[in-house]
């Protein structure tokens, strides 16, 4: 068994805990802003001010990025996760639970990653109003 087989079969549990409490944390983060209406002016703004709403929106926007690439490549991650279980004869409930969840929390982080980029195309289409 080479030294990646031996990593995974030794931290999957772990590996997909971590990924479990990282996707809570941004969909409790991306409902947390949603409620936070003063932020979503400075959400996706270079030009924000140091105050607690230009510093969360800031914070929300380098996640949103960041989530968003994860949410491109998250899927091919979980199809190599379930090769390895199955490869690895790692099967039980726990491991079908963990990943079920963690699939469960993925489509929870798609729905708040275009949240997010709702917000700031909302925010366009009402500017834009207020000009005419």
């Amino acid at each position: 068994m080479n030294k990646f087989k031996l990593f995974l079969k030794h931290n999957f549990i772990n590996i997909l805990k971590i990924e479990f409490y990282l996707f809570f944390m941004f969909i409790l983060l991306t409902i947390l802003f949603h409620f936070d209406n003063n932020a979503h002016q400075y959400f996706n703004n270079t030009d924000f001010p140091l105050n607690l709403n230009g510093i969360f929106a800031l914070i929300i926007t380098l996640f949103f990025g960041l989530f968003f690439f994860i949410c491109l490549i998250f899927p091919f991650l979980l199809l190599l996760k379930l090769i390895f279980i199955l490869n690895l004869k790692m099967i039980n409930k726990k491991n079908i639970l963990l990943l079920v969840g963690v699939a469960l929390l993925y489509a929870g982080t798609l729905l708040s990653v275009f949240s997010l980029y709702s917000i700031k195309q909302n925010l366009n289409i009402v500017d834009k109003k207020q000009i005419k």
